[in-house]
């Protein structure tokens, strides 16, 4: 794997990898961003999603995915990192290595499922940028954490059209106290804990930052299965690399061929797509 990123660098001096090993000698967690990676993140990386889950290979090493939006609204990648534990000081490790890379440039903002390692460690390394969970996780939630509730379907629709459609804070804080003294709620303790942290989810109170149209991780799922053809939970470390780099020159090709066929939808030839064509 190590030779295959030398190769990279060889080939093109913007191409960043980093890793590290244990007192044995045995990896831990590496980091790797390319050349369009760093290029797109300097245009576009004022919103980023961090996601972790998309696959645990044989090694126990999770595939962490940087991901943003471009300005056709497209998926992009802004880096990606096998690790082996996640914890808050893996997490560290990988923030403060990526930003690195990148000039130390922070973005406005950042959107993650509720792991709090990551959150720890996210306001350790990105000090500058606002934090918000994924808003979808947390409704998905909903079934196993009220579901016994007696009055459960209608208690899930009250909850839903106060998180979207409180247009201020005066008016959130006002209809979940509503639609908790309705179905009784004052005791539950997921609810007051989802309460305490809205800050970090409710639409309300982040809608005066920009977010490029996401308020979930699920723009992150494009990418999970783009790559499904290329990786695996079997695909070998000396094969990871190169195959994510093999996926990125398809999604590439893609683009390209997409552009010919319909140059009016892909107008702008920015230096972002002159790199990533």
């Amino acid at each position: 794997m190590f030779s295959y990123f030398q190769t990279m660098v060889d080939d093109n001096s913007d191409f960043f990898y980093t890793y590290r090993v244990d007192e044995e000698g045995r990896l831990k967690d590496v980091l790797w961003v390319d050349a369009r990676c760093r290029m797109a993140y300097e245009e576009f990386g004022d919103v980023v999603c961090l996601d972790s889950t998309y696959l645990t290979n044989e090694y126990k090493l999770p595939f962490c995915n940087f991901v943003g939006v471009n300005h056709h609204g497209q998926t992009i990648i802004f880096g990606c990192a096998l690790v082996r534990r996640e914890t808050v000081e893996t997490f560290e490790w990988v923030y403060s290595n990526w930003l690195g890379c990148m000039n130390n440039k922070t973005s406005v903002a950042i959107l993650t499922d509720q792991d709090p390692a990551m959150r720890k460690a996210l306001k350790t390394t990105m000090k500058g940028t606002t934090h918000r969970w994924c808003i979808w996780h947390i409704l998905q939630k909903f079934s196993t954490k009220l579901g016994k509730h007696p009055n459960y379907p209608e208690l899930k629709v009250d909850l839903e059209s106060v998180v979207y459609d409180s247009l201020d804070i005066e008016e959130f804080e006002r209809r979940w106290a509503e639609v908790i003294k309705k179905h009784e709620c004052e005791t539950d303790e997921w609810l007051e804990g989802l309460y305490g942290e809205r800050d970090m989810w409710i639409p309300a109170f982040v809608k005066h930052l920009f977010w490029a149209g996401m308020k979930t991780t699920q723009r992150i799922e494009s990418i999970h299965s783009f790559f499904d053809g290329y990786l695996s939970r079997h695909t070998l470390l000396c094969e990871f690399v190169e195959r994510y780099c093999e996926a990125l020159e398809v999604r590439a090709a893609q683009y390209y061929k997409n552009k010919r066929r319909d140059p009016l939808k892909y107008p702008l030839q920015t230096a972002y797509q002159r790199v990533f064509i």
